[in-house]
Protein backbone atom coordinates (compact mmCIF):
# COMPACT_ATOMS: atom_id res chain seq x y z
CA UNK A 1 0.00 0.00 0.00
CA UNK A 2 2.98 2.34 0.05
CA UNK A 3 2.07 3.50 -3.45
CA UNK A 4 -0.66 5.45 -1.63
CA UNK A 5 2.06 7.65 -0.10
CA UNK A 6 3.16 9.91 -2.97
CA UNK A 7 5.38 11.98 -0.65
CA UNK A 8 7.56 8.92 0.05
CA UNK A 9 10.20 8.80 -2.68
CA UNK A 10 11.77 5.51 -3.87
CA UNK A 11 15.24 5.00 -2.45
CA UNK A 12 14.59 6.59 0.92
CA UNK A 13 16.48 5.22 3.90
CA UNK A 14 15.72 5.08 7.61
CA UNK A 15 18.27 7.34 9.25
CA UNK A 16 19.68 7.12 12.77
CA UNK A 17 18.92 9.63 15.52
CA UNK A 18 22.30 11.37 15.20
CA UNK A 19 21.69 12.37 11.58
CA UNK A 20 18.10 13.42 12.33
CA UNK A 21 19.31 15.63 15.20
CA UNK A 22 21.81 17.34 12.87
CA UNK A 23 19.05 18.00 10.32
CA UNK A 24 16.73 19.29 13.07
CA UNK A 25 19.37 21.66 14.47
CA UNK A 26 20.10 23.14 11.05
CA UNK A 27 16.38 23.57 10.35
CA UNK A 28 15.76 25.24 13.72
CA UNK A 29 18.65 27.67 13.20
CA UNK A 30 17.19 28.54 9.81
CA UNK A 31 13.72 29.00 11.32
CA UNK A 32 15.05 31.45 13.93
CA UNK A 33 16.96 33.36 11.25
CA UNK A 34 13.85 33.66 9.09
CA UNK A 35 11.66 34.87 11.97
CA UNK A 36 14.28 37.39 13.10
CA UNK A 37 14.55 38.84 9.62
CA UNK A 38 10.89 38.78 8.61
CA UNK A 39 8.89 42.00 8.45
CA UNK A 40 5.42 40.74 9.25
CA UNK A 41 3.35 40.30 12.41
CA UNK A 42 5.03 36.98 13.18
CA UNK A 43 8.30 38.83 13.67
CA UNK A 44 6.69 40.95 16.40
CA UNK A 45 5.15 37.86 18.01
CA UNK A 46 8.49 36.09 17.84
CA UNK A 47 10.38 38.93 19.53
CA UNK A 48 7.72 39.26 22.25
CA UNK A 49 7.83 35.50 22.80
CA UNK A 50 11.63 35.50 23.13
CA UNK A 51 11.53 38.49 25.49
CA UNK A 52 9.37 36.49 27.89
CA UNK A 53 10.87 33.01 27.48
CA UNK A 54 14.59 33.43 26.81
CA UNK A 55 17.42 34.78 28.96
CA UNK A 56 18.27 37.48 26.42
CA UNK A 57 21.81 36.23 25.79
CA UNK A 58 21.19 33.08 23.77
CA UNK A 59 18.25 30.99 22.72
CA UNK A 60 19.54 27.51 23.46
CA UNK A 61 16.94 26.81 26.15
CA UNK A 62 13.96 27.82 24.03
CA UNK A 63 15.34 25.82 21.09
CA UNK A 64 15.60 22.76 23.33
CA UNK A 65 11.98 23.29 24.39
CA UNK A 66 10.83 23.49 20.78
CA UNK A 67 12.64 20.25 19.92
CA UNK A 68 11.31 18.55 23.07
CA UNK A 69 7.75 19.68 22.39
CA UNK A 70 8.08 18.57 18.78
CA UNK A 71 9.06 15.12 20.01
CA UNK A 72 6.07 15.07 22.35
CA UNK A 73 3.48 15.98 19.75
CA UNK A 74 4.89 13.43 17.32
CA UNK A 75 3.67 10.80 19.77
CA UNK A 76 0.08 11.81 19.02
CA UNK A 77 -1.86 10.19 16.15
CA UNK A 78 -2.77 12.81 13.52
CA UNK A 79 -0.92 15.38 15.62
CA UNK A 80 -1.23 18.16 13.05
CA UNK A 81 -5.01 18.22 13.41
CA UNK A 82 -4.81 17.94 17.20
CA UNK A 83 -2.34 20.80 17.61
CA UNK A 84 -4.20 23.07 15.20
CA UNK A 85 -7.31 22.42 17.30
CA UNK A 86 -5.49 23.39 20.50
CA UNK A 87 -4.17 26.56 18.88
CA UNK A 88 -7.67 27.57 17.84
CA UNK A 89 -8.94 26.90 21.37
CA UNK A 90 -6.21 29.11 22.82
CA UNK A 91 -6.92 31.92 20.39
CA UNK A 92 -10.62 31.70 21.23
CA UNK A 93 -9.97 32.68 24.85
CA UNK A 94 -10.80 36.37 25.14
CA UNK A 95 -12.11 36.70 28.71
CA UNK A 96 -11.79 35.13 32.15
CA UNK A 97 -15.10 33.32 31.52
CA UNK A 98 -13.64 31.83 28.33
CA UNK A 99 -10.60 30.68 30.34
CA UNK A 100 -12.72 29.07 33.06
CA UNK A 101 -14.82 27.29 30.45
CA UNK A 102 -11.71 26.02 28.68
CA UNK A 103 -10.09 24.76 31.87
CA UNK A 104 -13.27 22.90 32.81
CA UNK A 105 -13.59 21.21 29.41
CA UNK A 106 -9.95 20.54 28.49
CA UNK A 107 -8.95 16.96 27.69
CA UNK A 108 -5.20 16.95 28.53
CA UNK A 109 -4.12 15.19 25.31
CA UNK A 110 -0.85 17.01 24.76
CA UNK A 111 -0.92 20.45 26.36
CA UNK A 112 2.53 21.74 27.19
CA UNK A 113 1.19 24.71 29.13
CA UNK A 114 -1.75 23.29 31.12
CA UNK A 115 0.10 23.49 34.46
CA UNK A 116 1.10 27.09 33.87
CA UNK A 117 -2.44 28.06 32.91
CA UNK A 118 -3.95 26.30 35.91
CA UNK A 119 -1.51 27.92 38.34
CA UNK A 120 -2.13 31.37 36.94
CA UNK A 121 -5.88 30.83 36.93
CA UNK A 122 -5.80 29.58 40.52
CA UNK A 123 -3.77 32.59 41.57
CA UNK A 124 -6.26 34.90 39.87
CA UNK A 125 -9.13 33.25 41.73
CA UNK A 126 -7.35 33.81 45.08
CA UNK A 127 -7.17 37.50 44.28
CA UNK A 128 -10.80 37.78 43.24
CA UNK A 129 -11.68 39.78 46.36
CA UNK A 130 -8.94 42.32 45.65
CA UNK A 131 -9.24 45.35 43.44
CA UNK A 132 -10.77 44.81 40.02
CA UNK A 133 -7.67 46.27 38.41
CA UNK A 134 -5.51 43.60 40.03
CA UNK A 135 -7.79 40.87 38.69
CA UNK A 136 -7.67 42.35 35.20
CA UNK A 137 -3.85 42.42 35.36
CA UNK A 138 -3.78 38.82 36.56
CA UNK A 139 -6.01 37.67 33.73
CA UNK A 140 -3.91 39.63 31.26
CA UNK A 141 -0.83 37.76 32.44
CA UNK A 142 -2.69 34.50 31.92
CA UNK A 143 -3.93 35.61 28.49
CA UNK A 144 -0.37 36.53 27.49
CA UNK A 145 0.75 33.05 28.54
CA UNK A 146 -2.03 31.51 26.42
CA UNK A 147 -1.07 33.58 23.39
CA UNK A 148 2.58 32.64 23.84
CA UNK A 149 1.54 28.98 24.14
CA UNK A 150 -0.39 29.26 20.88
CA UNK A 151 2.58 30.90 19.19
CA UNK A 152 4.92 28.23 20.58
CA UNK A 153 2.73 25.53 19.05
CA UNK A 154 2.67 27.40 15.73
CA UNK A 155 6.47 27.55 15.85
CA UNK A 156 6.62 23.81 16.48
CA UNK A 157 4.29 23.05 13.55
CA UNK A 158 6.35 25.31 11.28
CA UNK A 159 9.49 23.54 12.51
CA UNK A 160 7.85 20.18 11.81
CA UNK A 161 6.92 21.23 8.27
CA UNK A 162 10.47 22.40 7.56
CA UNK A 163 12.03 19.26 9.05
CA UNK A 164 9.86 17.06 6.86
CA UNK A 165 10.95 19.02 3.77
CA UNK A 166 14.62 18.74 4.80
CA UNK A 167 14.32 14.99 5.36
CA UNK A 168 12.60 14.54 2.00
CA UNK A 169 15.39 16.45 0.27
CA UNK A 170 17.96 14.27 2.06
CA UNK A 171 16.04 11.11 1.16
CA UNK A 172 15.71 10.01 4.79
CA UNK A 173 12.97 9.20 7.28
CA UNK A 174 13.00 8.31 10.99
CA UNK A 175 11.06 5.76 13.01
CA UNK A 176 8.35 8.26 13.93
CA UNK A 177 7.80 8.88 10.20
CA UNK A 178 7.17 5.16 9.71
CA UNK A 179 4.55 5.26 12.47
CA UNK A 180 2.78 8.25 10.98
CA UNK A 181 2.92 6.82 7.45
CA UNK A 182 1.21 3.73 8.86
CA UNK A 183 -1.47 5.92 10.49
CA UNK A 184 -1.92 7.80 7.22
CA UNK A 185 -2.40 4.55 5.33
CA UNK A 186 -4.78 3.05 7.85
CA UNK A 187 -7.05 6.08 7.58
CA UNK A 188 -7.97 4.69 4.17
CA UNK A 189 -10.98 2.47 4.89
CA UNK A 190 -9.95 -0.04 2.21
CA UNK A 191 -6.55 -0.47 3.84
CA UNK A 192 -8.04 -0.77 7.33
CA UNK A 193 -10.61 -3.34 6.14
CA UNK A 194 -7.89 -5.35 4.38
CA UNK A 195 -5.88 -5.80 7.57
CA UNK A 196 -8.94 -6.22 9.76
CA UNK A 197 -9.96 -9.21 7.63
CA UNK A 198 -6.38 -10.46 7.26
CA UNK A 199 -5.90 -11.09 10.99
CA UNK A 200 -8.35 -13.38 12.75
CA UNK A 201 -6.82 -12.55 16.11
CA UNK A 202 -4.44 -9.91 17.39
CA UNK A 203 -2.45 -10.67 20.53
CA UNK A 204 -0.69 -7.88 22.43
CA UNK A 205 1.82 -8.65 25.16
CA UNK A 206 3.10 -6.03 27.64
CA UNK A 207 0.02 -3.93 26.93
CA UNK A 208 0.93 -1.53 29.75
CA UNK A 209 3.73 -0.21 27.51
CA UNK A 210 1.51 0.64 24.54
CA UNK A 211 1.85 4.13 23.05
CA UNK A 212 -0.98 6.34 21.81
CA UNK A 213 0.03 5.78 18.19
CA UNK A 214 0.15 2.01 18.63
CA UNK A 215 -3.25 2.03 20.33
CA UNK A 216 -4.76 4.11 17.53
CA UNK A 217 -3.32 1.81 14.87
CA UNK A 218 -4.57 -1.30 16.64
CA UNK A 219 -8.04 0.19 17.01
CA UNK A 220 -8.22 0.68 13.25
CA UNK A 221 -7.35 -2.89 12.25
CA UNK A 222 -8.97 -4.91 15.03
CA UNK A 223 -12.42 -6.06 15.95
CA UNK A 224 -13.37 -6.18 19.60
CA UNK A 225 -13.81 -9.95 19.48
CA UNK A 226 -10.41 -10.44 17.82
CA UNK A 227 -8.27 -8.49 20.29
CA UNK A 228 -6.46 -10.06 23.24
CA UNK A 229 -4.26 -8.00 25.57
CA UNK A 230 -1.96 -9.08 28.40
CA UNK A 231 -0.16 -6.72 30.74
CA UNK A 232 0.53 -5.51 34.26
CA UNK A 233 0.41 -1.76 34.86
CA UNK A 234 2.85 -2.12 37.78
CA UNK A 235 5.49 -3.32 35.30
CA UNK A 236 5.30 -0.29 32.99
CA UNK A 237 8.91 0.86 32.54
CA UNK A 238 8.97 2.36 29.07
CA UNK A 239 7.61 5.87 29.56
CA UNK A 240 10.84 7.13 27.98
CA UNK A 241 9.74 5.25 24.83
CA UNK A 242 6.32 6.91 24.84
CA UNK A 243 4.49 4.14 26.70
CA UNK A 244 1.24 5.40 28.21
CA UNK A 245 0.10 3.09 31.04
CA UNK A 246 -3.13 5.09 31.33
CA UNK A 247 -4.22 3.36 28.11
CA UNK A 248 -4.04 0.05 29.96
CA UNK A 249 -5.86 1.57 32.96
CA UNK A 250 -8.63 2.93 30.74
CA UNK A 251 -9.12 -0.40 29.00
CA UNK A 252 -9.10 -2.26 32.32
CA UNK A 253 -11.74 0.08 33.77
CA UNK A 254 -13.85 -0.32 30.62
CA UNK A 255 -13.79 -4.10 30.85
CA UNK A 256 -14.56 -4.05 34.58
CA UNK A 257 -17.60 -1.85 33.91
CA UNK A 258 -18.81 -4.22 31.18
CA UNK A 259 -18.25 -7.23 33.44
CA UNK A 260 -20.24 -5.59 36.25
CA UNK A 261 -23.04 -4.70 33.82
CA UNK A 262 -23.24 -8.31 32.63
CA UNK A 263 -23.28 -9.57 36.23
CA UNK A 264 -26.05 -7.18 37.19
CA UNK A 265 -28.15 -8.29 34.24
CA UNK A 266 -27.85 -11.93 35.24
CA UNK A 267 -25.26 -12.94 32.65
CA UNK A 268 -25.37 -13.41 28.91
CA UNK A 269 -28.45 -14.85 27.21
Amino acid sequence: FFHKLPELEPGYRVEDDVKIRVISKDVLDELFYDYFNSEDDKHKQFIAFLDDYSNGRNFDDIKKKIIALHGDIRNIPKYDDVIHGIIQEYKGIKSSNDLDKYLRSKNNVANYYETILEKKNAKAKKNQNNKTEQNIDEFQLTLNTILHAAFMLELVLDFDRRVQIAKTEAGVIDFADIEHFAIQLIEDKNVADFYSKKFDYIFIDEYQDTSAIQEYFISKISRKSSLFMVGDIKQSIYRFRNAEPQIFKGKYDEFISEKDAVSESGGLD
